[in-house]
């Protein structure tokens, strides 16, 4: 998958790739690019709280049709797996 995530015999393109492989650079227009920008910075300030603080960073930007959204950011997920492993220490 050219780099991005393979998930159940498909390919979960993001940041704009697109095709089959994820080997077509789809081109964002620069206001869909600050727009996703700004719930990005939504979801992480501090008054951001709730289960849908991050629900339209990741359509933004995670969102693949044919599989919905199955990624989440980079930082989220770090920070899971940091809480998860105080959790079992």
């Amino acid at each position: 998958c050219n780099g991005h995530t393979c998930f159940l015999g498909g390919c979960l393109c993001s940041n704009g790739a697109g095709g089959n492989w994820c080997g077509l650079q789809r081109e964002r227009d620069a206001l869909a690019r600050r727009q996703c920008g700004v719930y990005e910075q939504r979801a992480y300030q501090q008054k951001a709280q709730g289960i849908t603080r991050h629900a339209e960073h990741d359509y933004c930007q995670f969102y693949e049709a044919a599989f919905g959204v199955v990624q989440v950011d980079a930082r989220r997920w770090r920070a899971a797996q940091e809480w998860e492993a105080a959790l079992w220490a």
